[in-house]
């Protein structure tokens, strides 16, 4: 498995050489990644000799931000921020990063790439005229966007303003001879990156937006990072539910006249456009940086942060208000098509098979990374081999299976807490630096008590951070959480602790992925583990891909899981009567489910079912790893209008 990475810190290693010094936490053996920084109004023109200090101060402390004093939140926004800093402010490639590479684009925009070879981190910072941000942001409803070209032959409803998306193209066309994928290549030594992060300001945002979908598409297996700032609203609900399902992380910043803390709005809305006109706003890129450098050391009397929820994320809406696409597509020529001509998904009988350890091996690739298929499904890549290991986990019943999977995952260890029973499997891999933590579902009597303990308890946030100021609403079932701490923060000892094992298991690197999954009750503890990894490891990237869970905290929680973890990777399966557990109003499920319908796998959110209209027979974990790991390609709503009448193109 490989991804792309963000990179912000003090040691930057580009190219396999090392640039810059180590920062602190030097005892853990934890080193940072890298970043860029860049500013507002016009794109800049080289800086006179006086602002040399000043810009590069900031730049320098950007990149230099410990993540383990910052935590993840601002250490990410922070890496990402530097680059966007480089670019915004057209610093000098050779002082800031030696090994970049600057490609001018349409209309005056231009894009800085940068690969940290230590990480596999593509990083793509852009920027764009003040004059055209203005002009973007005068968009007050949808009239006039253009089929988004990259997108057409699957979401061919998506469109986006006519000059961004033009700019955008320019750096990826055929004709250009600097495009993006051809100076990653060269940058990477051919290599397919484990992460990419898009970053920019104002009109640069919006061009990193379309860089995360575009790069998400392109490379199934990588995870894509998009932060932005201050960034006009991009394209319409056809385009916002692309972003949503292959951008892992994203990020997008609004600071409004006169305000000192900054709030994330997923997505960017027509409705607040007009906050991103470069004229209207106190949003300059420096006041960003400045926030980010405050909020990194700050540790206490830290406001909360304002999150702006999506309806994707209401579990009981009606699936035309969870996508809102309009009824009809249009078609690659340009034309109006009836959304009942789309391309429809047959359903195809899977073979429902137990996962043997083989197929975890093949599946999940843990000890032999190879380069990704370019043909490995969207989005499903992302979750065939992390769904086998949850299925395998879950197979453990006795020693001789124990061995079978730790055969097939070399490494691995298996833990069991001492007052929940909570099982889980843990492992590292020191070539892929993939760590993998993968829960067991419920199959003993103190499984059952857990997920009967159905009453919500504030989340055990660690200290150091204070993001109990920062999210102080998050709520989660108070039985999953246990099952977490009693292997982690509450554990009984070393032997049962997975975090200091796993960090004995990584010793001097730093893990690029944490891969944290399970099924059943084992999928529910995997998101709440989600959350905590992020915090505890908070360079990495956290994938989580959870199936058959229940539902396991509140909006709270699941607007800080999108801002700190991202996207889940989570399977539902036909009518599973445990996605509709515990039927309480104030829970909710993190975003986004695949609804594994017919067997296929549909990439929408299964609707809300009556838990009397659901079935314990569809919850095996072989149904789900069956149909998911056969798959060969996702089913995509082009008109979900409703669950009977909606038409499916495949990505």
């Amino acid at each position: 498995m490989r991804s792309l990475s963000l990179c912000v810190g003090l040691l930057i290693y580009t190219q396999g050489v090392a640039c810059q010094g180590i920062f602190g936490s030097i005892a853990s053996g934890i080193r940072n990644i890298f970043g860029d920084s860049s500013n507002n109004g016009n794109t800049a023109p080289s800086p006179a000799a006086s602002q040399l200090a000043t810009l590069g101060g900031t730049f320098v402390q950007l990149r230099n931000l410990n993540p383990y004093i910052a935590g993840p939140l601002w250490f990410k926004n922070g890496d990402a921020a530097a680059y966007a800093y480089v670019a915004q402010n057209n610093m000098s490639l050779d002082s800031s990063l030696p090994d970049a590479r600057r490609i001018p684009l349409a209309s005056g925009c231009t894009a800085v790439i940068s690969y940290d070879v230590r990480n596999e981190t593509a990083n793509i910072a852009f920027s764009g005229p003040a004059a055209m941000q203005d002009r973007a942001a005068r968009f007050t409803n949808t009239t006039g966007l253009r089929q988004v070209s990259f997108l057409s032959a699957y979401i061919p409803a998506a469109q986006a303003i006519p000059e961004v998306l033009t700019a955008f193209e320019s750096a990826i066309g055929s004709g250009n001879s600097s495009s993006l994928q051809q100076e990653i290549d060269e940058l990477s030594g051919g290599a397919v990156p484990m992460r990419v992060v898009c970053s920019g300001y104002g009109i640069g945002g919006s061009l990193a937006d379309l860089c995360g979908v575009w790069a998400g598409r392109l490379y199934p297996d990588t995870k894509v990072r998009v932060h932005t700032f201050s960034a006009p609203f991009v394209g319409n609900d056809a385009y916002a539910y692309a972003h949503q399902q292959v951008v892992d992380l994203s990020n997008l910043w609004v600071l409004s006249s006169g305000a000192s803390q900054m709030s994330t709005l997923l997505p960017h809305s027509v409705a607040n456009n007009s906050m991103a006109q470069s004229g209207s706003t106190a949003g300059s890129l420096n006041n960003y940086t400045s926030i980010i450098l405050t909020r990194s050391f700050q540790t206490s009397n830290v406001p909360a942060l304002s999150i702006e929820a999506t309806p994707t994320q209401t579990p009981r809406a009606s699936l035309r208000d969870w996508l809102s696409i309009v009824d009809g597509v249009i078609s690659p020529t340009g034309s109006s098509q009836s959304s009942t001509s789309a391309a429809s998904f047959a359903a195809v009988t899977v073979p429902v098979v137990p996962i043997t350890p083989s197929d975890i091996r093949e599946a999940f690739q843990f000890t032999d990374p190879v380069t990704p298929d370019p043909a490995c499904p969207a989005i499903l890549c992302k979750m065939q081999g992390e769904a086998a290991a949850a299925c395998g986990t879950y197979q453990i019943n006795n020693a001789t299976q124990a061995t079978e999977f730790t055969n097939a995952i070399p490494g691995s260890v298996l833990v069991q807490g001492t007052a929940s029973g909570a099982d889980v499997a843990i492992a590292y891999n020191k070539t892929t630096k993939i760590a993998l933590i993968s829960w067991r579902g419920t199959v003993s009597t103190r499984d059952w008590l857990e997920d009967a303990q159905l009453f919500q308890e504030d989340y055990n946030f660690p200290a150091q951070y204070d993001l109990k100021s920062t999210f102080p609403n998050v709520r989660v079932h108070h039985g999953f959480q246990g099952q977490l701490k009693d292997v982690t923060y509450e554990a009984a000892s070393d032997a049962t602790n997975i975090t200091k094992m796993l960090n004995t298991m990584i010793g001097n690197d730093t893990p690029i992925r944490v891969v944290v999954t399970g099924h059943s009750l084992g999928a529910a503890v995997s998101s709440v583990n989600a959350f905590a990894a992020a915090i505890t490891w908070p360079t990495a990237d956290i994938h989580n891909t959870n199936i058959g869970s229940p539902l396991a905290g509140n909006q709270d929680w699941v607007d800080a899981f999108r801002v700190l973890v991202g996207r889940a990777y989570r399977g539902v399966n036909a009518h599973d009567q445990v996605p509709a557990l515990p039927p309480l109003s104030q829970y909710r499920h993190v975003g986004y489910g695949i609804w594994i319908d017919n067997g296929v796998p549909k990439l929408q959110d299964r609707p809300w079912f009556d838990v009397r209209d659901t079935t314990w027979d569809n919850h095996t974990c072989s149904n789900y790893t069956g149909y998911l790991y056969n798959a060969t390609r996702a089913a995509i709503p082009t008109f979900p209008l409703s669950v009977n009448n909606s038409v499916f193109t495949t990505m």
